[in-house]
């Protein structure tokens, strides 16, 4: 019940600014000022009080613009630390600490931070190797005699000139389970350092661990999650094992400046630090500074936001509680200062400490004078919800999706009903799901944001949502519903995949209604397509560059909806591997023709279809089975044998093969030549080369009763034609022709 506020620019014993820290206690609820703290030796100037901590018997007031005494090593604003001990009775000056190697403008007393015996102080104009003001951190811990003793001084690993580095400071145990191990950990902030960008801000870990006859402190991690200008490392906490640290001008989702908290966890002791998240201010706004404070005891959190705007107040600023539920930091409640004021920068400073808060306005105007500053309190209680966020007027069109929202404040878990006025100040429930009369179709109910999918037009009704916590349910303020009697764009019907060959015509239509004038944007793979602004998508003459996939955006006055997307297949030009061969063949014989593309995935599945014609006729299809003939075919080839044979006949024939896109592609024509004095084609095996000898194997290898290489597009074993089989004379004729000679009967 012990509470330290810094007044950094109060006049005391008529020293300008040389600034003072009071103490408070609370009493039966109420605090009261127990005591003003004031360090003999300040001067004008030092600011004693810009930074203040309490650890038991001991407070730390920095005074980070003190000067060195006359003939010190420090010169000016060196800065310093005064130490106060309770004494039983009241607090007593015990203590100043100097850096050991000051200098002048170090700031020494920037920031300050005290668990058990030790201190921290930063020190963020510090010049040192890593550059001019690049900043740096001092560790003490207090000695059998109660003096704070110098242990190490802290700088980064890759500090820079103008880094700040020391801006935060956070000391503390962080412990691990399995197995039972304990670290003491330093964390420090340089807002200003500029590996991720200029200003963009970072973190450093440490770690003390023992040696022959001391402590040193190791740098374990830098903590960099920051983009250029978000100032992570403003401001740093550590409790427990989880650390947060401030980027109060992080721009977030768009809002310039609105700031942001980035939260690390540590499952080892304090040897690694996890990035856990980031949380932000529900009602963010430009500016607002959310990070300008925090501070963390236990399952509570608090974070300033010293610029956020309330109603026409610029700058009053306000501070947010999240709780840790279920392992994750969730927003409670916003806290504003009563009676708050524009430029009160209410949230610059902010404590938490067993469900109560504190946050500070040092800008606030009193009866006393402007800018006097106050601290107001807090305690933990479970009250009826607020709002930060209530619903807002939505003007519509009928078929527009329309969605309202609400963002509650207060202690959760909160319960949300949304309601409709069915007469003035007569509020209806509106159903969970379905159609809520005289407006149209929802869903949402129970939920904090509400969704109308379609309404009714030329509707006006005012609607509100309550929200109820477990000590009160508490209505939002009204919001209006305005439904215009213009229609939303709605697709009525959905432009179609399509096949196309290449050079054949293709089109893709999109119908659509809706309050005219109707616009169409035609898009291929998302992207507009130059001049397609029409209901329909034609292709003259289609192109390998066409295939892709379409969708087309319907948009009138009321908003833009968009089809699905259809698939335009463009099939390129195929050549046949295989084309028919000339026949020659005698009566009773069976004539076959082939033909096949190459065998691969990327070739379609074809249909085939034969077709004859005699020397004048006009070409007619084959049938795929009669007693004349016979066609068989498999995904890319198709074969063909024709029988009853009249002798000296000529039939030419051809195969048409089609994609499933309707590309067709026709053989070369073939003809076969029925004379019973010839014998048949020295091709005997059908693969299109000839004379080789190949087929004099194949001709001998089905002689003999065995196979053909290229079965079943094989000829039969009656080469000459003379209705004698098997006969060495086949053998003969065969031998006579592929040497050139007379076919033998």
């Amino acid at each position: 019940d012990t509470m330290v506020v810094g007044a950094q620019f109060e006049d005391s014993h008529r020293v300008i600014e040389g600034g003072t820290a009071d103490v408070f206690n609370r009493t039966g609820g109420t605090w009261h000022r127990a005591q003003t703290l004031v360090a003999p030796g300040t001067g004008s100037g030092d600011h004693l009080g810009r930074a203040v901590a309490i650890s038991g018997d001991y407070i730390a007031v920095a005074a980070p613009d003190y000067d060195d005494v006359p003939g010190g090593p420090g010169g000016v604003d060196c800065g310093s630390v005064a130490i106060f001990r309770w004494d039983g009775a009241s607090w007593v000056f015990h203590q100043r600490i100097l850096a050991p190697d000051r200098q002048t403008f170090d700031a020494f007393g920037a920031s300050v931070d005290m668990s058990g015996s030790l201190l921290i102080v930063g020190a963020t104009g510090d010049n040192n190797v890593n550059g001019s003001n690049a900043g740096s951190a001092y560790v003490f811990q207090r000695d059998a005699s109660n003096q704070y003793a110098y242990q190490s001084t802290l700088v980064a690993s890759d500090g820079a000139a103008s880094d700040r580095f020391g801006v935060s400071v956070a000391i503390g145990t962080v412990t691990q389970t399995i197995p039972p191990v304990a670290n003491t950990v330093a964390m420090v902030g340089a807002y200003a350092h500029d590996a991720a960008g200029s200003n963009a801000g970072a973190v450093y870990a440490f770690r003390r661990d023992p040696i022959v006859g001391g402590v040193v402190w190791n740098q374990v991690q830098k903590l960099n999650v920051a983009a250029a200008g978000d100032n992570f490392g403003y401001r740093s906490c550590l409790s427990g094992t989880t650390f947060a640290s401030t980027a109060p001008v992080d721009d977030v989702s768009g809002v310039v400046d609105a700031g942001s908290v980035h939260l690390f966890s540590s499952s080892n002791a304090g040897n690694s630090w996890t990035f856990t998240g980031s949380i932000t201010a529900p009602d963010r706004a430009t500016a607002d500074w959310f990070g300008s404070d925090i501070a963390i005891s236990g399952a509570d959190m608090i974070v300033g936001a010293q610029n956020d705007d309330e109603a026409t107040n610029t700058n009053a600023g306000s501070a947010y509680r999240f709780r840790l539920v279920s392992g994750t930091w969730t927003y409670q409640q916003k806290l504003l200062k009563f009676s708050g004021a524009a430029g009160d920068e209410f949230g610059t400073a902010v404590g938490v400490s067993g469900g109560t808060f504190a946050i500070g306005a040092p800008l606030d105007d009193s009866t006393t004078g402007t800018n006097t500053g106050s601290v107001t309190t807090y305690d933990l209680a479970v009250v009826g919800p607020g709002f930060a966020a209530h619903p807002a007027d939505v003007t519509a069109c009928v078929n527009a999706p329309i969605t309202f929202g609400v963002v509650p404040s207060g202690a959760g878990p909160f319960s949300y009903q949304w309601q409709h006025e069915t007469a003035p100040n007569v509020w209806t429930a509106i159903p969970l799901t379905g159609v809520v009369s005289g407006i149209g179709t929802t869903t949402g109910q129970g939920t904090a944001t509400l969704t109308f999918t379609s309404v009714s037009p030329s509707v006006t009704r005012r609607l509100r949502c309550s929200v109820g916590n477990a000590c009160s349910i508490v209505p939002s303020n009204p919001a209006t519903l305005t439904v215009t009697g213009n229609v939303a764009p709605t697709i009525t019907s959905q432009p179609a995949s399509t096949a196309a060959c290449v050079g054949s015509p293709a089109t893709l239509t999109a119908g659509a209604s809706g309050s005219e004038p109707l616009t169409y944007q035609w898009l291929k793979d998302g992207v507009n397509v130059a001049g397609a602004t029409a209901p329909s998508l034609s292709f003259p003459a289609a192109a390998l560059t066409d295939d892709a996939s379409y969708t087309c955006v319907v948009t009138n006055g009321c908003g833009s909806t968009v089809t699905t997307a259809a698939e335009l297949t463009v099939e390129a030009p195929l050549e046949f591997a295989h084309q028919p061969l000339d026949v020659t063949a005698c009566v009773g014989d069976y004539a076959g023709f082939f033909a096949d593309f190459e065998a691969s995935p990327s070739i379609p599945h074809m249909a085939f279809l034969w077709q004859s014609r005699d020397g004048a006729g006009l070409w007619s299809d084959v049938p795929s089975s009669s007693a004349c003939s016979t066609v068989g075919s498999g995904w890319q080839w198709s074969l063909l044998n024709v029988g009853c044979l009249v002798d000296n006949t000529v039939t030419e024939y051809r195969v048409m093969a089609v994609t499933a896109a309707g590309c067709i592609v026709t053989s070369r024509t073939a003809t076969l030549t029925v004379s019973c004095n010839s014998c048949d084609t020295i091709d005997y095996n059908n693969d299109g080369l000839f004379p080789d000898t190949a087929d004099i194997d194949d001709f001998l290898s089905v002689f003999s009763g065995a196979s053909c290489s290229n079965a079943p597009h094989c000829g039969d074993i009656d080469f000459n034609n003379d209705g004698l089989f098997p006969d060495t004379l086949d053998i003969d004729s065969l031998l006579s022709v592929f040497s050139g000679g007379p076919c033998l009967r």
